[in-house]
């Protein structure tokens, strides 16, 4: 399904709800990829989210160039750009108006593209963090042990690991979710994130890097532990009062 045949717009970072903003599966904004699977719930949040807009959303063009604008300085003030390295034997597997999609995608959302000889097929540096990634442009269903048996083996090289896997159709999802539980020896380690095209595949990864750089930057996942921390001292502050209490 390309962009144009797609049933949703697709669009540059930008144009994306920033990480503060309301995500509802009814409303403006809902998740798209991988509906209706189970492995949607391994994935890890917000990083694998992807958001997209429907067709009818913002019909009034002042809303769209206000919204446009803020969104514009939200994502410059998140620390959004870095750069993207990928693989020259993955980039030369390619078709080369696929490299060119990227390459534009890339600059648009201010990130510089590098073409060297690395394990991955990608590895993004955003936010000071970095984020390797396996983009399985034709897997195969018949013979899925190797795609599994490379992404064990980055794994123990990358902390940060994901995997972009491309099944356009819903026998093709069946299968990989059949693959997943035979071959997968701890579940959700490393996320894989299915697409139904080229496309979809990439711009995920752009938003996985993009996200999970913001929340370096801002240190939101160590500040989360924090306020995980300070709730369980405050149950276990209560506890024991309530224990003290004499019974009669």
């Amino acid at each position: 399904m390309s962009a144009k045949q797609g049933q949703y717009h697709r669009l540059p970072l930008h144009d994306l709800p920033t990480l503060s903003s309301p995500v509802t599966t009814n409303g403006t904004y809902r998740l798209s990829y991988c509906p209706n699977s189970p492995l949607q719930c391994w994935s890890e949040a917000p990083s694998s989210y992807s958001f997209v807009i429907p067709r009818d959303t913002h019909n009034s063009e002042a809303h769209r160039n206000t919204t446009h604008a803020q969104k514009n300085e939200s994502i410059r003030n998140s620390g959004v750009g870095g750069v993207c390295l990928m693989s020259t034997k993955w980039r030369d597997e390619q078709h080369s108006s696929f490299i060119n999609f990227i390459s534009c995608f890339l600059t648009s959302n201010s990130f510089r593209l590098n073409f060297v000889p690395i394990a991955p097929d990608l590895i993004f540096n955003c936010g000071g963090l970095s984020l390797a990634f396996i983009f399985v442009i034709n897997s195969d269903c018949n013979n899925p042990g190797p795609m599994f048996s490379r992404a064990q083996k980055l794994k123990t090289q990358f902390a940060h690991l994901y995997v972009v896997v491309i099944l356009p159709s819903k026998e093709q999802n069946d299968s990989f979710v059949h693959s997943y539980f035979s071959h997968s020896k701890d579940i959700g380690r490393p996320t894989f994130v299915p697409a139904l095209d080229l496309e979809m595949g990439f711009e995920n990864i752009v938003r996985i890097a993009h996200a999970r750089g913001v929340c370096k930057r801002h240190d939101a996942v160590s500040k989360l532990k924090a306020e995980r921390e300070r709730s369980v001292q405050g149950m276990n502050a209560f506890l024991r009062v309530v224990s003290s209490i004499p019974t009669c």
